[in-house]
């Protein structure tokens, strides 16, 4: 009976195993870099859009600031997917939070509407507020919003209703109401809008009308903040563009097909941020540089993109 191996056995095993070892490798590495050029294509990608609604801007928006939130479009923050809950006003599915961004001027989570720019016309939508949410939650819509930090905003949280105007970030509150919001309800917003004439309503229930013409037109959103996991339901646009959404033809655990847009959240830690500074003293050409990072195992990468604009 044969005991043992050979020492040329030994080293043909040692050697396929060595083998076997390089060829993972080299998968593992190949794969690697495929994922890095994937997020860099999507990174470029998004940075040279931002770089474009930045250029788009009037010159009057392009005021000096260093690495601050992106302007010109309303960025999607955190994920959104679609998810089935019992008791929604369209049941079965709703679309939900996911996971919740860093804020940008309060805001956790926005996902933009998938229909074009809006000066008048009406937004709605169904909103639910899970159990246990957490302090300081609110949740609402985005109405003629020309980026996060641009905008109305118009929510409720657990003791109020209010719309604020945001203008570089800034939020004043342009109407409030002491009204409360239990957890684990649904409770309705709309905003309508016709001129400077702004009017709101909570379940029904006409509140009241509000006169400004800071913002004339621009996009319509979800929105939450605190990190709330909000979901929504039968959302609706009457106006220039009408369409409804209930989400029940959507796959369940992916984002709705026509919402599917890119931004620096579907990046792995992912962010962006904008510069802008005026290089020559006394001049009005302004120098626009957009960045977009994210994170991987050796560390933290990102792509810039840079433009001119007078």
């Amino acid at each position: 009976m044969r005991r043992g191996m050979s020492l040329l056995e030994v080293v043909v095993a040692i050697a396929l195993v060595g083998a076997m070892f390089a060829a993972l490798a080299s998968m593992l590495s190949a794969r690697t870099l495929r994922v890095r050029v994937n997020y860099e294509t999507k990174a470029t990608a998004l940075a040279e859009g931002a770089l474009a609604a930045a250029l788009a801007l009037p010159s009057s928006a392009l005021t000096d600031r260093v690495s601050a939130p992106l302007i010109g479009f309303t960025e999607k923050r955190g994920q959104w997917w679609v998810r089935a809950q019992t008791g929604a006003p369209s049941a079965p599915n709703v679309l939900a939070i996911a996971t919740s961004s860093p804020a940008i001027a309060g805001t956790t989570a926005a996902l933009r509407l998938i229909t074009p720019p809006s000066a008048n016309g009406a937004l709605a939508a169904a909103i639910y507020v899970p159990p246990s949410p957490p302090s300081g939650w609110r949740a609402g819509l985005l109405f003629r919003s020309r980026d996060l930090g641009n905008t109305y905003r118009y929510t409720f949280g657990a003791a109020t209703v209010t719309l604020e105007r945001l203008t570089n970030g800034v939020a004043t509150e342009l109407y409030t109401l002491s009204t409360s919001a239990a957890p684990d309800t649904w409770t309705t917003l709309a905003i309508s809008a016709s001129g400077s004439q702004l009017s709101l309503s909570k379940d029904g229930v006409p509140l009241t009308i509000v006169t400004d013409s800071t913002w004339g037109s621009g996009d319509l959103a979800l929105v939450a903040m605190g990190n709330l996991a909000a979901a929504f339901d039968d959302v609706a646009v009457t106006g220039a563009a009408t369409a409804t959404w209930r989400f029940d033809a959507d796959a369940v655990g992916l984002p709705p097909v026509d919402w599917r847009t890119l931004s620096a959240a579907d990046l792995p830690g992912g962010a962006g941020d904008i510069t802008i500074d005026h290089p020559f003293t006394g001049g009005n050409l302004a120098r626009i540089k957009t960045r977009i990072q994210w994170s991987t195992a050796i560390g933290t990468q990102n792509v810039t993109a840079t433009g001119y604009a007078r």
